[in-house]
């Protein structure tokens, strides 16, 4: 039974989205450490590149909503971009001004302090169509050596998984599916992933989880009794903006 799972083990099924962005701006420093420090074993992050090739944590390109800034990463030095507030003004007002862009290799080594942590890098399309696959992908390597085994690949774009594969890079490799039949697509099956992610929207109605190819993590999730019935349906574990409050609620109600 599900519900029998210790506060610990359940917290062992769930992956921090962005960190803690139900109390921290996304990616950030503050909220990655408070997760981890609540216990949260596996971190989800995103990535884009800046101007000078400098792998960050940043999920939009355009950093209106990040930072209040008509500017996009990807045309910005890191000089620049580190000269920006990350702290999300329309979502969190002023509550963590100022709040530091997190390089990859600054959050490499706050995860070099947790040694039983992954993490999960999603590479972002915008960057890799950008700068080309094998750029941004050197550039992430190299920034995630110090904690390679600590890390996996994930991305939307299954050709930057496959070329990281074909590369020997050693990171394990995780698709994010647009939808479910890619499940069954031809690509998926030769990258042979430890699990993929998934949207909730996606999945049918109480579609069972253990019945599917590969074991599925499925993300866009914030209420616990969801997040119960995903994992008694065969989830692998749960991708949340708010894992902190799941661990309250899972508490209350053992």
């Amino acid at each position: 039974m599900i519900p029998s799972l210790s506060t610990t083990e359940f917290s062992q099924r769930l992956v921090a989205h962005r960190g803690w962005p139900q109390r921290y701006p996304e990616n950030s420093y503050a909220g990655i450490k408070a997760a981890l420090e609540l216990g949260l074993q596996h971190i989800e992050i995103d990535i884009q590149l800046t101007a000078d090739h400098v792998p960050v944590l940043c999920h939009d390109h355009h950093l209106m909503r990040l930072c209040g800034q008509d500017s996009d990463i990807r045309h910005c030095s890191l000089a620049q971009a580190q000269g920006f507030s990350f702290h999300e003004p329309q979502r969190l007002q002023q509550q963590h001004y100022p709040s530091p862009l997190l390089t990859l290799a600054g959050c490499a080594e706050l995860i070099a302090q947790y040694p039983q942590a992954s993490l999960y890098v999603e590479i972002k399309r915008k960057s890799l169509y950008h700068f080309g696959r094998s750029t941004v992908l050197a550039a992430v390597a190299q920034a995630l050596s110090p904690i390679a085994k600590q890390c996996s690949l994930i991305s939307f774009d299954i050709d930057v998984l496959q070329l990281a594969q074909e590369q020997s890079l050693g990171f394990p490799v995780i698709p994010v599916l647009l939808n479910t039949q890619q499940w069954h697509h031809e690509q998926i099956k030769r990258l042979q992933p430890p699990c993929v992610f998934c949207d909730f929207d996606d999945l049918l109605p109480q579609q069972n989880l253990q019945a599917i190819p590969y074991p599925a993590v499925v993300y866009e999730v914030a209420d616990y009794q969801q997040a119960i019935a995903l994992l008694a349906r065969g989830a692998l574990r749960i991708e949340s903006f708010c894992c902190g409050e799941l661990i309250a609620a899972h508490a209350a109600a053992s």
